[in-house]
């Protein structure tokens, strides 16, 4: 039997964008009955028993709404799980967090851009200002050398802009 090679972690359903796509049925605040800090350590544990070579992707909502994301991408990384992150380009993604996940030994991190322009990007976000966040993530990646994936959610808006994305990409 095969063992399961990567893990994607709903870490939390609190998230601040209000984005077309969301799967994760994304809310405002943390619903209390997330996993504790201890259970996410837990849940770690066995993943590493799955499959000590997976590939952890923690993601949500936007897993920078919990307060031990950094102790918990430590913890799994201290396990020997190699872990990425994608999260949402927010105002809670500044140079000291990022520097925290770097150091939690974090393999590559998830920026979304869904769009060449901000008007196409945060419209499909659903907040403005998420465009600027985003590029500004990436800047602050690639300056403290964390490995970047972008992810773009191709839509009937945004089909067209593919190549400018590319390029923006490419550029950055």
């Amino acid at each position: 039997m095969e063992k399961p090679f990567i893990f994607f972690w709903e870490l939390t359903r609190a998230c601040l964008l209000a984005c077309k796509h969301c799967r994760a049925e994304a809310q405002r605040k943390r619903n209390p009955n997330e996993l504790t800090t201890e259970e996410c350590f837990e849940l770690i544990k066995e993943i590493k028993h799955c499959n000590s070579k997976a590939l952890l992707i923690i993601t949500g909502g936007d897993p920078l709404m919990r307060e031990d994301l950094v102790e918990i991408v430590s913890n799994a990384t201290k396990n020997g799980i190699r872990t990425a992150i994608a999260f949402s380009t927010t105002e809670l993604v500044t140079k000291e967090k990022l520097e925290e996940i770097k150091d939690a030994k974090i393999s590559r991190a998830a920026v979304s851009v869904d769009g060449s322009t901000a008007k196409i990007h945060d419209g499909f976000r659903g907040i403005k200002g998420t465009f600027k966040n985003a590029l500004k993530t990436i800047e602050i990646c690639n300056e403290l050398g964390i490995q970047i994936q972008v992810n773009t959610t191709v839509t009937k808006e945004n089909i067209l802009d593919l190549p400018n994305i590319l390029a923006l990409c490419i550029e950055m």
